[in-house]
């Protein structure tokens, strides 16, 4: 152990340790957000519309063997109503699961990262969770709803939060 310099000698000026610059928190704007969104519906939609064409090809095809008796067309009909529903209904958790799983476990679907852009915590900077996610993604059907005001909302909120944003205490950010 040192002891401390005599009296009277200078000391050793104290370096003082610099933080390094912290990288500018960037929020995602609008236009950024609604190109990410709207390739990620490309992403979903095409093998989804190819899978619907198989399926209106199969129901045609069935519909077309059936007798001319009036019941069994209605009967026909009937099932491939029910048929389109589930394919629907299907459609529809396909989309909602890709959306809650990429923006709760990483953040970022395809299509965001390949803008960089990245679903956080509001106050942390920490992935949202499959919970949060639900609930943002719950709430862009509300949006939505409310004739897309809560997606229009990003282009003039100063940190660029959605209603669904807001809601769910996230920011979308864009990374370098």
């Amino acid at each position: 152990m040192q002891s401390p310099p005599p009296v009277g000698y200078p000391q050793a000026p104290m370096q003082q340790y610099q933080v390094p610059p912290q990288p500018q928190t960037t929020y995602a704007g609008f236009w950024i957000r609604f190109i990410a969104r709207f390739l990620d519906s490309l992403i979903l939609g095409i093998p989804l519309t190819i899978l619907l064409f198989v399926f209106l090809a199969i129901s045609g095809a069935a519909l077309s063997a059936t007798s001319s008796d009036e019941n069994a067309q209605n009967a026909a009909a009937g099932v491939a109503s029910g048929a389109f529903l589930l394919f629907y209904l299907l459609a529809l958790v396909a989309v909602a699961a890709y959306q809650i799983y990429f923006w709760g476990t990483s953040g970022q679907t395809i299509a965001m990262r390949m803008f960089h852009l990245r679903v956080v915590d509001a106050n942390t900077g920490a992935p949202i969770g499959i919970g949060r996610a639900v609930v943002r993604w719950l709430m862009t059907i509300v949006n939505s709803w409310a004739c897309y005001i809560g997606w229009i909302w990003v282009a003039f909120d100063a940190r660029k939060q959605g209603w669904h944003d807001k809601v769910a205490n996230s920011v979308v950010l864009q990374t370098p």
